[in-house]
């Protein structure tokens, strides 16, 4: 006997033991083919296992999974091996339908029942190929779309950890004062405040609305404090923001506040907040805007239109020509002359204010543009107004005083001649009257006729003021000579 046929002897006995005792009449020969046609179907699946590489679940799918019932995978390994169960189904019916179609390919006249009888005889060797598919990709699949998953239930529970904005603005009390404090403080409140709010109540309502992963149930409350904490810490950061933001250069109010609301979102990105810009900070965002442009207005004002900078918008020659010399056509008094010249300069003044402020802007296109909307807001704001307004009094005062004085005195001195040259003298009476009057009577001293400036009626008046003060003056001296001669007779 050769070795061949003591081989195909020894296969076949052992194919014979295999078969059931309802088999013995089996004839060998069919036997023998039917394991042949076994064989050739495991090893033709077992030799492209790319195929049930294919079938087997991505890992986004999985994360699907595990998101659409977090309450079947709770549990980290009580999920996987739930999830394992489940992808070891998929590749055996898999397995099986390549059975199938090996069976349809390539004998026809195999029983219908073939594949489950081959699934059946050779259970063991199947599983050892489906658990070496997912021992070697199942673990690493799993725990990326599991740490996907946690991820995903992270930002939802950070969401709805997260305080209400009102919360947020009641924990925070007075907004400037929140705003004031230093950083570390601010820090620190927001920690306070965080373990304050994450409340069992709180943790309560979040589990029984939701399910959760067991990583994310666990951080449940250290969410709700991190919500809260960089819910408060935004807050302050877009206070801080706003509170020191500065005018880049000459800008509208309307664009710097575009501006700054695009920076007060980049901040709550930063800051991780769960709520973006405040509804409370962005209406603050339109009147820090209109201040910090009022500011830099109120900077040319001061710069152009105060005593101290020497009012380079109100030259003082333009007050010389615009109060002139005719004293017929002057106002009687200094108030009334200010709303005058008031009227007659302050536009000249605003248009020299508008030139400087918009000095810088190159494009002349833009600078005209710019002039327009500055002096529109010079006329139109109450608050530039009444600056321009009290910066033009304060620059128009000072030497409007000293001309009308000047031509006070020189009106004083065409209607009393005798003032200019100190040789006024009043008749003895009034003299009397004078001297022994504890206050001068004016009534006793009227001025001249014709004086017009109210400033000529008050150098009128300390005129007499200064002779009632030097005759009292005299009348002390001689008295002090009388009792010292008195004193030296007795």
């Amino acid at each position: 006997m050769t070795s061949g046929s003591f081989a195909c002897r020894a296969l076949a006995v052992m194919l014979l033991a295999a078969l059931p005792v309802a088999a013995e009449t089996v004839p060998l020969a069919d036997a023998v083919r039917a394991a042949k046609v076994r064989e050739a179907g495991l090893r033709s699946i077992e030799g492209s296992l790319d195929v049930l590489r294919r079938r087997l679940t991505p890992a986004a799918t999985v994360q699907e999974r595990l998101l659409a019932a977090p309450q079947d995978y709770a549990d980290p390994e009580r999920g996987r091996v739930r999830m394992a169960a489940a992808e070891r189904d998929a590749l055996l019916q898999e397995f099986r339908r390549q059975l199938e179609a090996f069976a349809h390919n390539r004998d026809t006249g195999l029983p219908p029942t073939w594949a489950d009888e081959v699934l059946r005889s050779e259970k063991q060797r199947i599983d050892t190929t489906i658990d070496s598919l997912l021992q070697n990709d199942f673990d690493s699949r799993y725990r990326a779309a599991r740490a996907a998953a946690v991820q995903v239930q992270h930002e939802a529970a950070a969401r709805q950890m997260a305080p209400e904005p009102a919360t947020v603005l009641s924990l925070a009390g007075d907004l400037d004062a929140f705003a004031a404090v230093s950083s570390e403080a601010a820090l620190d409140r927001a920690r306070q405040a965080a373990a304050r709010t994450a409340t069992a109540q709180r943790l309560d309502t979040a589990r029984a609305g939701s399910a959760w992963l067991a990583e994310v149930d666990a951080s449940l409350e250290t969410l709700a404090q991190r919500a809260t904490e960089a819910s408060l810490t935004s807050l302050w950061e877009q206070l801080r923001t706003l509170q020191q933001a500065e005018l880049p250069g000459l800008v509208r109010a309307t664009d710097l506040a575009v501006g700054l609301q695009v920076e007060l979102e980049r901040v709550a990105r930063a800051t991780a907040s769960p709520h973006a810009v405040y509804s409370v900070v962005a209406q603050r965002v339109a009147a820090r805007s209109v201040a910090l442009e009022h500011a830099k207005i109120g900077a040319t004002i001061g710069a152009n239109l105060t005593p101290a900078r020497g009012c380079v918008a109100l030259p003082a020659s333009a007050v010389q020509e615009a109060v002139g010399d005719d004293l017929s056509a002057l106002p009687v008094d200094l108030a009334s002359h200010l709303t005058a010249l008031m009227e007659k300069l302050l536009p000249a003044t605003r248009k020299r204010l508008v030139r400087e402020h918009v000095a810088n802007v190159r494009d002349a296109p833009a600078r005209t543009q710019f002039a327009t909307h500055v002096d529109e807001l010079l006329q139109s704001d109450a608050t530039l107004t009444a600056s321009v307004q009290n910066a033009f009094t304060s620059c128009l005062t000072p030497p409007l005083v000293e001309q009308r004085r000047a031509l006070a005195r020189a009106e004083l001195a065409a209607a009393l001649p005798t003032i200019a040259d100190r040789s006024f003298e009043i008749d003895a009476d009034a003299l009397a009257g004078l001297l022994l009057a504890e206050e001068v009577d004016r009534e006793a001293f009227p001025p001249p006729q014709g004086l017009r400036l109210e400033e000529a009626h008050t150098l009128y008046d300390e005129h007499i003021q200064a002779l009632h003060d030097e005759a009292v003056a005299a009348l002390r001296v001689q008295e002090g000579l009388t009792r010292a001669r008195i004193a030296r007779i007795s």
